[in-house]
């Protein structure tokens, strides 16, 4: 069966991933393949997310509060809540200012000399920049976005860097993930969002993806490797397997002729 998802055909496909075989919405790229991707950056390029679990709750710490993992998930990795719903739900006396820059300066702290890059993705995201403009979609700010790809010379391989400050709107909005696309559509003339892939390790920003009218590759790990991604079209264990035969098959395996 095949519907119209942001100006592109789409059908019903199996995922790729013999561990998640769901039938779920997939895109029909036009002739001639994928020509460019994006990627999400915390918990898929950077191995950042346990630090910013410890960065909140250091920040809760002198208020008397811990906050659990799977709360943690939902209120930064699924909801987006974030700060200002910690602030809201536990009656904390302090400003969603004054909170984001305490965090800040702890966030700064933890990094220290740097953070480390997620397994294989210099690699992967070396071999394909050599065949796709790329670029990367954040729902963090350009300044702790800046702070956390310091010494990670592998982001030089990505044309242009989407964050928070970018959009009126965060993941799951589908805005960041269109505005990847408009400027993917500066390296790509003519691109549209069905010809552009999207690597994410969240249901959130898979959403927001898809709703961009991309195609998404779940990456799930970490905290979110139990969760459900529903709006998936495939879905990898490692970013090793994302590899230009990859992704020449999850368009051939999108495509309704």
């Amino acid at each position: 069966m095949v519907y119209l998802l942001a100006g592109c055909p789409v059908m019903l496909v199996k995922k790729l991933s013999a561990k998640h075989s769901s039938m779920v919405m997939a895109l029909q790229p036009a002739e001639g393949g994928f020509r460019g991707g994006l990627f999400d950056a915390d918990g898929t390029l950077i191995k950042s997310e346990r630090t910013y679990f410890d960065t909140v709750n250091m920040l809760l710490a002198p208020h008397g509060i811990r906050i659990g993992e799977e709360e943690y998930v939902d209120r930064y990795m699924i909801r987006h809540t974030g700060s200002a719903g910690i602030i809201r739900d536990y009656g904390l006396d302090v400003s969603p200012e004054e909170f984001r820059e305490a965090k800040s300066r702890i966030l700064r702290e933890l990094i220290g000399e740097g953070l480390k890059a997620m397994p294989h993705a210099p690699a992967v995201v070396a071999r394909l920049a050599a065949e796709y403009p790329l670029g990367v979609v954040t729902t963090e700010n350009r300044h702790e976005f800046d702070m956390k790809r310091r010494g990670l010379g592998f982001f030089d391989s990505f044309r242009f860097f989407v964050t928070a400050d970018d959009v009126r709107h965060k993941k799951p909005h589908p805005e960041p993930y269109r505005l990847g696309v408009e400027m993917l559509s500066g390296q790509v003339p003519g691109i549209r969002a069905c010809e552009v892939f999207a690597v994410e390790d969240s249901p959130s920003g898979a959403a927001s993806a898809r709703g961009a009218g991309c195609a998404v590759i779940a990456y799930p790990n970490g905290f979110t490797a139990d969760l459900e991604f529903p709006y998936a079209d495939a879905t990898v264990g490692s970013l090793e397997e994302i590899t230009p035969a990859f992704l020449r098959g999850l368009y051939a395996a999108t495509r309704t002729d």
